[in-house]
Formats: C-alpha cells, structure tokens, sequence
C-alpha cells in the first residue's frame, strides 16, 4: 500500500513555504474527480475562508460506465475537512486496464505556517508540541465489494530561525481500507506509519513521536484519532498540513489476476462518508501560543495538561529506529 502523500512532493512545498514565505497565515486546499464524463478533475484553493465543492452531491456519469458522486469541504478558520464520495457500476464489466475502471477520489488539506512564542524568558527554549487529527466517518456498502479508502496524514515541518535548512519533517498516517480482499468478518483493514525526515539530508526514518487510538472500526463508524507529537525551539518556524484522503473504486474480478491484459471488473456500488468531520487540533503547553493571529489559531490551539519532556521523544525515536520500524499494521 502507497503512503497517503508523497514525500517528495511535501518536502518542496516545505522548503518553498519555509524559505520564502513570511506570512503568518493558514490555507486550505481540495481536489476532487471525476467531475464530468470525461473524469477531469476539480481544484481549488484558498487563503482564508471555505472551500465547498459539489455540496448538493451532484451525479456524475462517466464514458467509462460508471457513476461517481465526490463532494468536499474545507474550512480553514476551524481547521476541518467534510467530505463524501461514491462510485456505482451497474453492470460487469471488462476494461483494457484497471485505470480505465476509473475511481471516484478526493483529497482536502488545511495548512497553517506560524512560529513558536515563549511566556516569558525563564521557560524552557524546546517543548513539545502535538498535532491530533480527529476521524469520524463510515464506508457504506450497498452492492458488490467496492473498494473503499479513508486516510489521514499529518506533517509539520520545524526549521530554525539561525539557519533554515536546519530543520525536520515529521509526519504520521493512518488509513482504512476495505476490499474484496478483505475477510468477511473484518472488513476493515487498517495501517499506520510515522516517520521524521531531515531537510539536510533528505534521509528518513522511522518517528516514535507518530500515534493513533481508533474507538470504532466498522462499516457503519470508523472513529479514530491520529497524532503527531514533535519538539519545537521558541522563535523557530513550523509549516502544518493536514490531510483527509477518500476513495470509492472498483472491485476486480479475484479469478482475473493478469494485470497487464483485459480485467474484468465486478459491480458494485459504495460510498466513503465523513460529512460529520474531520478536524484538526493543536496542543502546546501552558503559556505558550504560536505567532500570528490568523482566526485558525483562536479554534484549534488547545492547553496540554502535562507537557511531555522533549528528550523522551529524542530517547524513543533512537531506540526504535534500532529496530528498523517503519510501517506496521494498526491493531
């Protein structure tokens, strides 16, 4: 399974926001498709205020034979993300190509570039912050074995006020996944991943700053939290991205394996729904804030109770990156 964004990509967009960008602000952006027979694609973004696609859910039948539904909204002055997509093939069908099959897909993302403040001069210069994404959504099956995806990504770039470069992307991601694949009495797959990588060097590895808790995993209720937890120097620079991915895709027929050649493709009919919400928070400790007074911040930035000892996150990440870890199967 791919990783829910690229990190090549992410790092570039980093590196130009950190280094060129002096505005204190939050964004916001989404792709949806198809959104005509010909599956194109919408995309939009914005700098403050909402973004709403497709909110009346229209239908969209493709040249392809399937129908599509994709609607999704983003709100950067609360920092979430809504959002339903569906994809409906009446009849079996055989495509030169999975590609050709088509997917109903959409992508929505909240951004804030800020830096940290400190209290007064007597605190401790690094603390800890963290970033939880709030999940709450279902996948709905009305025909067939669709193949249906929610995920959810995290990534906060920290970089030095002295010296740029020097800095670190940390990201974490979580992903359910239900398929033909799938065993009856667990529909549900999910996986997580969480890593840091360095602006100097570009190498990466595995991150124990990443967590998640799920409280449901079925069908009708995946509720779930990811977290993100990173130190951050007073006066350094912080790009956050939040990232809600859905998809509703077609189900191949199991006894057609050949993927090169003609594939057969089952109907079916589902959907990915999280129009209840997907929203993103920020906890950093007692007397601290971020700079800026972008409205996102007055919605999102919470008080930690307890604020944990950066140098924990600095033991546990060396010691799990003895082992290797990088990806593993949420239970």
């Amino acid at each position: 399974m791919s990783k829910i964004v690229l990190k090549k990509t992410s790092t570039i967009i980093c590196l130009f926001t950190l280094f060129f960008n002096h505005n204190i602000h939050a964004a916001g952006g989404a792709v949806r498709g198809p959104i005509d027979a010909s599956e194109n694609k919408e995309v939009a973004s914005v700098d403050f205020g909402v973004i709403d696609l497709n909110p009346n859910k229209n239908i969209v039948s493709t040249n392809a034979g399937y129908d599509s539904i994709t609607s999704i909204k983003v709100d950067t002055t609360k920092g979430s993300i809504h959002g339903y997509t569906s994809y409906s093939l009446n009849t079996d069908t055989t495509y030169t190509n999975i590609s050709e099959a088509g997917s109903s897909t959409m992508l929505g993302t909240v951004s804030l570039q800020s830096y940290l403040v400190a209290p007064n001069p007597n605190v401790a210069n690094t603390v800890d912050v963290t970033v939880e994404m709030e999940l709450d959504g279902s996948f709905i099956i009305n025909n067939g074995s669709p193949t249906l995806l929610l995920g959810a990504d995290i990534a906060a770039t920290t970089a030095s006020s002295l010296l740029p470069i020097n800095g670190t992307i940390y990201q974490s991601g979580l992903i359910f996944l239900s398929s033909i694949d799938n065993p009856i009495n667990n529909p549900i797959k999910s996986s997580f991943m969480s890593s840091e990588t360095s602006l100097i060097t570009g190498n990466s590895s595995s991150y124990n700053g990443g967590s998640f808790s799920i409280q449901s995993e079925t069908l009708a209720n995946i509720d779930a939290i990811l977290r993100l937890t990173f130190p951050l120097s007073i006066g350094d620079s912080l790009s956050l991205n939040g990232l809600i991915t859905a998809s509703a895709a077609p189900s191949p027929d199991p006894s057609n394996t050949n993927p090169f050649g003609p594939i057969d493709i089952l109907a079916s009919d589902g959907a990915v729904d999280f129009s209840n919400t997907a929203k993103m928070f920020i906890y950093l400790p007692e007397g601290y804030s971020l700079g800026g007074n972008d409205p996102l911040l007055d919605n999102i930035v919470r008080t930690t109770v307890v604020p944990i000892a950066p140098s924990i996150w600095f033991l546990a990440s060396a010691f799990l990156a003895l082992f290797g870890f990088r990806f593993r199967q949420a239970e």
